[in-house]
């Protein structure tokens, strides 16, 4: 081997790229940016490696690997080499001779790896041949270095066309930017809005671990016990990092939607959403359990006397439904009628949930997000974001005593549930602010505590670059993070978007200390010691023209309204900018302002401009003699 082999996976596994000498900048996941966990080195070789990239070269933590890497987070490089550098261990170089009649002479040049001395961290160098010859130069592994600075890094000047910051108040809550630095997290922003329309969920800060235990299912019949474990967890095979048991996203198609509405033995009531997943995400189906007839299957098959269940996993039903892996949550009727009407309605709509990655004992184990906690999609312009979070309320996932053969963490849908939905913003500087703002469509139980501010702007020099609008009703947090300067001008980063669904509350009939924690008390006193409940937040993030200032409307414009008899159009108001949700009809969003505080205008992509009059108490007359009542 003559080149220098990163790999996706550790132990030398998975997707791999090779480089010969050389430098070289990775810059998106064609180029592996950001993917590295493990790495080979020739004998003879130096892969230098660094966490970051820019015109200027490498810089970030560094570190020089002479030798076969199989783990890259044993130097906290997994996933992190963004610029190598290729280079032989050894190299001549000409030495002058200036005395008269005497040639030019060669000598070699060896390579020191950064290393420690006396706590102080001495970087790679080059070092002359010694006098004896014997070359001792490095130890046995890799040391990691400080950050080096970026290269010649220059902070962007506001000159003109922007929007000038409004101070902090009661209302407004700056978050000011004081110094860039160079964007960092280019192959996580192109891969949101590349792969997840535009957001990352709730494994934006990490992965959420879930244990190895199983979840028993009750089974609603005396014959058939209710100990008996239907849910497993997955994990990938080859997977040797310390967490392989994780909640997932999965990113795809719809190709079906329905509730179930079954009664008596395994009753299910579930919304199922059948997701063909995208690219980067079969492996969800690929590396998980093997279509299987089960001890579970079959105990069902023949104890029902043959009415209820299947023979086998043969069928062609059952081998089609390894084509697809099935998203599934239990939650209130209304929400989940909505969410059915929806996608229903719009089968190879792209969708995004998240949650446990399981396969079901009692379905040829087959793969499935169960419970999903959460849903998003955005609309073709990427301009509206539909949020959705919830609190599982089938009551299945949410007690330790539910749980088997296994590690016990908490119970995947445990009340509460907090959701991140992490939207990847681009900006610029000298232009004017870009604007967000939440309206929820629905709520129950949503306990997120949330910061009194209506608005939250991210500044810098006292302009204005990003505000958020929050729904008053029900706030949820806010933050920025992640934001850097891509070239002179460009600002990006995510605008975090963070809330808690369900209630779990200390009944008192125990002693415990105050605030004690569900899932460490003994578990044969956690349902008496503790309630549950579940809980949802469906809203719609929607993105417009900046506005400072609100109009007091007639009415209350947010939420949804109905056109005759037929609930569908949600409005969304952001500053004085408009949106409408036309998803009900099969239709794109809409987009309008505030004319004052009893006129608005709308644009419907494919129709026409509208102007509506408000009349009280809940009336929208349109232009064209059609009227909207507010539900």
């Amino acid at each position: 081997m003559t080149d220098v082999t990163i790999y996706e996976d550790a132990n030398f596994e998975g997707r791999n790229r090779t480089f010969g000498v050389g430098s070289y900048r990775l810059l998106d996941l064609n180029d592996m940016n950001d993917m590295a966990s493990s790495i080979k080195v020739p004998k003879g070789l130096v892969a230098l490696v660094f966490e970051h990239a820019d015109s200027g070269g490498g810089y970030g933590i560094s570190a020089d690997f002479l030798e076969d890497c199989a783990d890259l987070s044993q130097f906290n490089f997994n996933d992190k080499i963004s610029y190598l550098s290729v280079f032989a261990t050894e190299r001549s170089i000409v030495v002058r001779d200036h005395r008269a009649g005497h040639a030019d002479g060669q000598s070699l040049m060896y390579w020191a790896r950064g290393h420690l001395l006396n706590g102080e961290f001495i970087a790679g160098h080059w070092e002359r041949e010694r006098a004896s010859g014997a070359q001792n130069l490095n130890g046995p592994v890799a040391v990691v270095s400080p950050p080096y600075p970026p290269h010649d890094f220059v902070q962007p000047v506001v000159t003109s066309g922007g929007t000038i910051a409004v101070p902090d108040s009661a209302t407004v809550k700056n978050h000011v930017i004081q110094v860039f630095s160079p964007f960092t997290e280019q192959s996580r922003w192109d891969f949101a809005v590349n792969r997840q329309m535009g957001m990352i969920g709730s494994d934006f800060r990490g992965v959420e671990e879930i244990g190895s235990a199983a979840f028993e299912r009750a089974s609603n019949n005396p014959v058939i016990p209710d100990f008996l474990n239907f849910w497993y967890p997955q994990k990938q095979p080859r997977d040797h990092r310390s967490v392989v048991y994780f909640k997932r996203t999965l990113s795809g198609k719809i190709i079906d939607s329905h509730i179930s509405d079954i009664h008596g033995t395994y009753q299910d009531y579930d919304l199922n959403i059948n997701i063909e997943p995208a690219e980067g995400y079969t492996y969800l189906i690929t590396d998980g359990h093997p279509r299987e007839y089960t001890d579970i299957m079959s105990a069902q098959w023949n104890l029902s006397l043959h009415q209820l269940g299947q023979p086998n996993c043969d069928d062609s039903k059952s081998i089609a439904e390894f084509s697809f892996v099935e998203a599934e949550l239990d939650t209130a009727p209304s929400a989940k009628n909505r969410l059915n009407n929806i996608f229903s309605n719009s089968l190879g709509r792209q969708i995004c949930v998240y949650g446990p990655w399981i396969y079901d004992k009692g379905h040829c184990c087959h793969a499935e997000i169960h419970p999903a906690e959460q849903m998003w999609w955005s609309d073709s312009s990427g301009g509206v974001y539909f949020c959705n979070l919830f609190c599982d309320s089938s009551k299945r996932f949410w007690w330790r005593d539910q749980m088997d053969d296994g590690t016990k963490l908490k119970p995947w849908g445990a009340p509460p549930i907090t959701g991140i939905f992490a939207i990847a913003f681009e900006t610029q500087i000298n232009s004017p602010a870009k604007q967000f703002g939440v309206v929820v469509q629905d709520a129950y139980n949503h306990v997120t505590a949330a910061e009194n501010f209506q608005r939250h702007h991210l500044t810098y020099q006292n302009n204005t670059l990003i505000a958020f609008v929050q729904d008053s009703s029900n706030p949820v947090k806010i933050s920025f993070e992640n934001v850097g300067l891509v070239g002179t001008n460009t600002v990006r980063g995510f605008l975090v978007v963070e809330a808690t669904v369900g209630k779990c509350t200390q009944t008192g009939q125990v002693a415990l200390p105050p605030n004690a924690d569900p899932n460490t008390v003994p578990q044969n006193i956690e349902r008496s010691a503790f309630t549950k409940e579940e809980g949802h937040l469906m809203l719609t993030v929607s993105q417009g023209l900046y506005s400072a200032t609100t109009i007091n409307t007639l009415i209350d414009l947010n939420g949804r309204w109905a056109s005759g008899n037929s609930p569908g159009p949600a409005i969304s108001v952001a500053g004085t900018s408009l949106t409408v949700d036309m998803s009900a009809y099969h239709r794109p969003p809409a987009h309008g302002s505030i004319v004052d505080n009893s006129t608005i205008t709308v644009t419907f992509s494919d129709d026409a401009t509208y102007t509506g009059r408000l009349q009280l108490p809940n009336r929208i007359n349109w232009s064209n003699g059609s009227a909207w009542t507010k539900v």
